[in-house]
């Protein structure tokens, strides 16, 4: 028993460093005639985070950063017929969501995918795997007093009145993070209160919602470590934390 628990503790370690090593870039095309490039890099928590690069007709070059998550498919979903292995990662401009990214992978390999903002959508086509940036990291985990600040993000919808966004405010005291989140999608769910500060990664619960965060230098991602689905009395139907902040005031 002591030599299957060793073995199987040395297969997670060793997953855990393939996962966090995973790195994607590639070139392609959006409704085959808008030339981008997306350089993406994954952490052991499944977080992704990068870069587009858009080439204009007139020689100029625009970068935007993208925050997401690398998603395998449920039990339940592999059960009805969907098996899709994703990349889906916001893109922002400043604190604004701007374009959403969903990439389809098959064997580790980019195999397709769309770009969406609001009711546009345009296919990714002429996909061509490039070479990553060398030297490149777009993970800069912090600790300590440095996790103090604002983290926020905000999106408008098509047919919206109000944007929706939500804010993840941090302070630090002796090991501790305190924390006031509130998030509106369009519905509010809201949480703050006081957990210890392990590394990078603090976890919380409300009405037995438990969620993780991880602190970068430049944005907070959240996301639930339930094993079901649990419904929150005081947060509005389908409401969450979860999501990607990003930083936009330091204290």
């Amino acid at each position: 028993m002591r030599r299957l628990s060793l073995t199987l503790l040395f297969l997670a370690t060793i997953l855990c460093a393939i996962l966090a090593q995973q790195k994607y870039s590639f070139r392609g095309k959006l409704d085959g005639r808008i030339l981008f490039r997306l350089d993406l890099q994954q952490n052991k928590d499944g977080i992704v985070a990068g870069e587009t690069t858009y080439y204009r007709k007139n020689g100029q070059i625009a970068k935007l950063p993208v925050v997401g998550w690398y998603r395998q498919p449920t039990q339940q979903m592999i059960d009805n017929g969907y098996d899709v292995i994703s990349i889906d990662v916001f893109e922002y401009d400043g604190t604004k969501q701007c374009g959403y990214f969903s990439i389809e992978l098959k064997d580790g390999d980019i195999a397709g995918g769309y770009w969406s903002h609001n009711e546009k959508q345009l296919d990714i086509s002429d996909i061509e795997k490039t070479q990553f940036p060398a030297g490149t990291k777009f993970f800069s985990p912090v600790t300590g007093p440095a996790i103090r600040g604002e983290y926020s993000y905000s999106y408008k919808p098509t047919h919206g009145l109000y944007e929706w966004g939500g804010s993840c405010v941090l302070a630090y005291n002796n090991g501790k993070v305190h924390f006031e989140i509130g998030n509106v999608t369009p519905n509010i769910a809201e949480d703050k209160g006081v957990a210890t500060l392990t590394g990078s990664y603090f976890t919380a619960v409300h009405q037995g919602f438990r969620y993780k965060a991880y602190i970068d230098r430049r944005f907070v991602c959240i996301w639930s470590i339930n094993d079901d689905y649990v419904e929150v009395d005081d947060w509005g139907a389908n409401a969450t934390v979860e999501g990607v902040y990003i930083k936009s005031s330091n204290w």
